[in-house]
C-alpha cells in the first residue's frame, strides 16, 4: 500500500457492516483494539524492575498488529462519520498548532528547546 488514500479505499472494501452498524461497530471495534494495545503495553512492561529497566525494548509485533486493528477502525469510523483520513490529519495539526502556539514559544524564548 502506497498511500493514506489507497488503504482508505481498501478499508472501505473490506467492511462488512451495512447503513444500520455505521458509526457505532467502527467505534466499538476502535475502542476493544485500543484496549488490546494497551493491554499489549501492561504485559511488555509487566516484568521491569529497576534492575531491568535498561532491557525494556517497547517495539514488539503484537502491539504491531494490534496498532494495525486500531488504524483500520479509525480509518472506518472517520469514513462513516464522512471524513477523510487527510481531513482528520489537517484538522489535527491546526489544533495542535494553535493549542500548542503559546507553549512552544515559551520555551523557544526560554531557550529550553
Amino acid at each position: 500500500m502506497s498511500d493514506l488514500t489507497e488503504y482508505e479505499i481498501f478499508v472501505k472494501s473490506k467492511k462488512k457492516w451495512g447503513p444500520a452498524k455505521e458509526v457505532l461497530y467502527p467505534a466499538l471495534g476502535l475502542s476493544g483494539e485500543t484496549g488490546e494495545v494497551v493491554d499489549r503495553i501492561k504485559k511488555i512492561y509487566r516484568g521491569v524492575t529497576e534492575a531491568n529497566l535498561s532491557d525494556l525494548t517497547w517495539r514488539d509485533e503484537e502491539a504491531l498488529l494490534e496498532l494495525g486493528d486500531v488504524f483500520y477502525y479509525l480509518v472506518a469510523l472517520a469514513h462513516d462519520l464522512g471524513f477523510t483520513m487527510q481531513e482528520v490529519i489537517d484538522t489535527n495539526v491546526t489544533k495542535l498548532m494553535a493549542r500548542h502556539k503559546t507553549a512552544y514559544y515559551k520555551i523557544m524564548e526560554r531557550g529550553d528547546a
